[in-house]
């Protein structure tokens, strides 16, 4: 019996001359190829995955805007949090942001 690839099963998706694996662990985007060509950097299914490789970041990838947004027609509010520091003691997300 064949042991399970550590990122788990291994989806294949395709369509025309485009394919894509996407992995059972964190449903990652392991491959996405178009006419037999990398669209990103792809990894292998027995290692960890690296860094953030392949991770959906749909429906909002970064910052939202006062925690609205639209995505595929519908509008949307996200909880917000007031900042837990006063404006004078918040630091960059980013070095050198300033």
């Amino acid at each position: 019996m064949a042991l399970k690839p550590r990122t788990g099963n291994q989806y294949v998706i395709s369509s025309g001359e485009w394919s894509a694996v996407v992995t059972e662990l964190g449903a990652s985007l392991r491959e996405l190829k178009w006419r037999g060509e990398d669209l990103i950097v792809p990894f292998d299914p027995n290692k960890v995955i690296p860094c953030c490789n392949g991770w959906v970041l749909a429906p909002y990838p970064n910052r939202v805007t006062n925690g609205q947004y639209s995505f595929d027609g519908e509008d949307y509010q996200m909880r917000v949090r007031p900042p837990i520091l006063p404006a004078r003691l918040r630091l960059p997300l980013h070095v050198g942001a300033r």
